[in-house]
């Protein structure tokens, strides 16, 4: 793994403990909660193992998704500092 995957799973930085802290943040997961709530006791049997299956999968690509902007603020905070001090070396194109 690299440096970047190890702070964002939380092996160098405690990831799990930073989330949004705003009140659209704590309404939305509220809201999102109560929802998947009532679907879950609306459903039955096979709907139901579909549900999870499908939250499960759901939340692996909100985490993929999510690691790869990480990925991109970590570059573009290093690309920022290296610009900031006038390092003299030659820094990859971002639009590619």
């Amino acid at each position: 793994m690299s440096v970047i995957d190890d702070i964002y799973n939380g092996d160098l930085y405690p990831s799990e403990q930073v989330k949004p802290d705003s009140i659209a943040f704590k309404e939305h997961s509220g809201n999102a909660e109560e929802l998947s709530r009532r679907l879950q006791n609306a459903l039955a049997g096979d709907q139901l193992g579909i549900l999870e299956a499908y939250k499960s999968e759901a939340a692996m690509v909100t985490d993929l998704y999510n690691l790869e902007f990480y990925r991109a603020g970590v570059k573009f905070g290093i690309r920022l500092l290296l610009e900031e001090l006038d390092a003299r070396v030659e820094l990859p194109d971002l639009h590619k």
